[in-house]
């Protein structure tokens, strides 16, 4: 006012100056960041949209401008409860993120709402690798929050509260389903579990672990719910072995027929890994039938089953089908070197449950035959005598090495006989077992059993039979008494001609081996006129002969030529032949017939040992890496 009052404004435009005039004044001025304040005039006026936009063209000049406008904007929506709005515009602000979510921790739906929506901006932010672990914090407070809503909204028993706790589990599926939520999920999926299990959200469980295909968690969800079909179908779903192992302790005992007939289905499923499980089950009757069924078909298809699940299944039909055993321990063989159960357990097993008849076949099996017999002849005679035929079809199998000695046959016929003459003291039935026994026993075996006032008329045929053997077997000693005599008689014969047997051997032979005057050296001859010289067969045998046989032989030679020497040197001395000579000429003859025996007791070349040597190859593995270096160029 001091210049008068202002008449009017100008703009001059190239230079951008304005100027202001009064009466007698002219004042110049340039214009500077005009809009500065513009956006504290809107934000007073409450144009918050205005406000914003003027503050966000002036970020760059005064962020602080930007971040007041924001949260005056925030504070309006809050103050409306508008949670929502308030976080979609506090997720860009630089205010610290401790102080924006203090403003909506509350048990209020509304603000819960907004804390949400405000953690969900803010991990929309977060895309950098570098940014990993606020990502993994923002989707675990997201997840925790979103849990606890749906169990809140559970508890309620509304309809509406049930519309509603079906609309969060929607949003939750759907939050679940995001690419960045289920990476984060499938690496730390033990703390995603644990959460969800605080909240007792099986539901919520099971649905990730399926996501994820964790099938043991998935079978452990049902079985934790004692929903045991559920987790049985998941197990038949995978056919996975390990599977089967883990849960067969509850679910055999849950769904016993079910779960062993799964079982069959799973190719690679071992048996012997659930024994214990299947030893669980002979205490209850519906778990033992289960189990029996499906060990039958298991030992039924491996070969070598087990000898502990032989040994239990037996133990099952002992306690709940006694009437089978007997049947079964048929069905897998009577030789005891190729049974695949414990025979001495399987005894023990009968004894304990008194199966008589089972008790007789081990017996039996372990070659007790008189223990058999006589636990048989308390049940049936034909038992007996099946038990003592034992032996006789094991003689009679040429597929068998078992030979039963006589004296142990009779010995078990006697006991019959001796059992059937006390008990119904009838010679004809007595008299039928000497035929029933294959001669093993005679009458004269059985007279002792008899009453002292017996009929003779009743052994008349028996007695003649046994008189007309004996005189068979008299004539058959004979016989070959006489073809000893004759065959004795030949073999001195030959003995004496071969004493007196020579060879004629001309000057102008030659060595088999080296094709040189044979009468130069040495030699030996065969009855096969194959001659050879001294040192030329030495060098043939020496590869035939086994290692103690060839040592023998270095030792003999070595000590041939001491005495040579020795002998050699005395005659050049010319003195009379003293004893140690004489001695040493009769040592030098052992020696040589030693040698001889080694050396030309079977010819080289057609000979024994010519013969066994008609695999071996012709050079060994160093001798043919040579000879084929020979030929190459």
């Amino acid at each position: 006012m001091e210049f008068g009052p202002l008449r009017g404004l100008t703009t001059e435009a190239p230079s951008e100056f304005h100027w202001a005039f009064t009466d007698t004044f002219a004042i110049k001025y340039r214009p500077d960041d005009e809009a500065r304040y513009v956006w504290r005039l809107l934000l007073d006026r409450g144009d918050y949209t205005r406000a914003v936009t003027v503050a966000r063209d002036r970020r760059r000049i005064d962020p602080s401008a930007y971040e007041l406008v924001l949260r005056r904007q925030a504070d309006k929506h809050i103050l409306d409860k508008n949670y929502i709005a308030a976080a979609e515009i506090l997720a860009y602000s630089s205010e610290p993120f401790e102080t924006l979510v203090l403003r909506f921790l509350s048990t209020d739906d509304d603000r819960r709402t907004g804390l949400k929506t405000l953690l969900e901006k803010r991990l929309e932010q977060y895309s950098r690798p570098e940014e990993r672990i606020k990502r993994d914090a923002l989707i675990l407070w997201l997840l925790e929050v979103q849990l606890e809503e749906l169990a809140e909204s559970r508890r309620g028993s509304a309809d509406a509260e049930g519309e509603r706790a079906h609309q969060l589990t929607k949003q939750l599926i759907s939050f679940l389903n995001r690419k960045v939520v289920f990476e984060f999920i499938a690496a730390n999926k033990e703390a995603v579990y644990k959460l969800v299990v605080s909240h007792a959200d099986f539901e919520m469980q099971l649905y990730i672990a399926q996501c994820l295909k964790d099938w043991p968690t998935v079978a452990n969800i049902h079985i934790l719910r004692e929903r045991f079909d559920d987790a049985l179908a998941v197990l038949k779903e995978q056919k996975s072995a390990d599977l089967y192992v883990k849960y067969a302790p509850i679910l055999a005992i849950r769904l016993p027929k079910e779960f062993f007939e799964s079982l069959v289905h799973v190719p690679s499923f071992r048996p012997k890994s659930i024994v214990s499980v299947l030893a669980e089950c002979q205490n209850e009757a519906k778990l033992a039938v289960a189990a029996m069924t499906y060990l039958d078909w298991a030992i039924s298809k491996v070969a070598q089953a087990d000898i502990a699940l032989r040994n239990l299944l037996i133990a099952m039909y002992a306690r709940y089908r006694p009437k089978q055993l007997l049947v079964h321990l048929e069905g897998m063989g009577r030789d005891r070197t190729r049974l695949n159960y414990d025979t001495d357990f399987a005894l023990r097993t009968c004894q304990q449950y008194r199966i008589e008849e089972c008790i007789v076949f081990l017996y039996c099996v372990n070659e007790m035959f008189p223990e058999a017999v006589d636990i048989a002849l308390k049940l049936d005679l034909d038992l007996a005598k099946k038990c003592a035929r034992w032996m006789d079809a094991a003689d009679d199998d040429i597929f068998s090495d078992k030979i039963y000695p006589e004296e142990l046959r009779r010995k078990v016929w006697l006991m019959i006989a001796e059992h059937v003459i006390k008990t119904t003291n009838d010679a004809t039935v007595a008299i039928g077992l000497l035929r029933e026994s294959g001669d093993v026993i005679k009458i004269q075996d059985i007279l002792p059993f008899f009453a002292d006032f017996t009929e003779l008329q009743l052994f008349k045929e028996p007695l003649t039979e046994c008189l007309r053997e004996h005189s068979a077997k008299i004539q058959d000693l004979q016989t070959a008494m006489r073809e000893a005599t004759t065959t004795a008689k030949e073999i001195r014969d030959r003995s004496e001609k071969l004493g007196k047997r020579y060879t004629v051997i001309r000057a102008a032979e030659t060595c088999c081996s080296c094709s040189r005057t044979l009468m130069s050296r040495p030699f030996f001859s065969y009855a096969c006129r194959h001659f050879f010289h001294r040192d030329c067969i030495e060098g043939l045998v020496r590869p035939l002969l086994n290692q103690e046989a060839c040592g023998r032989l270095d030792r003999l030679v070595k000590i041939e030529g001491q005495l040579i020497v020795a002998l050699d040197a005395e005659d050049r001395v010319g003195n009379p032949r003293s004893t140690e000579a004489i001695k040493r000429e009769q040592r030098l003859s052992e020696v040589s017939a030693d040698i001889g025996e080694i050396l030309g007791d079977d010819c080289p070349l057609c000979g024994i040992r010519a013969i066994e040597q008609i695999d071996r190859s012709f050079f060994d593995v160093d001798a043919y890496e040579a000879d084929e270096a020979t030929w190459k160029f």
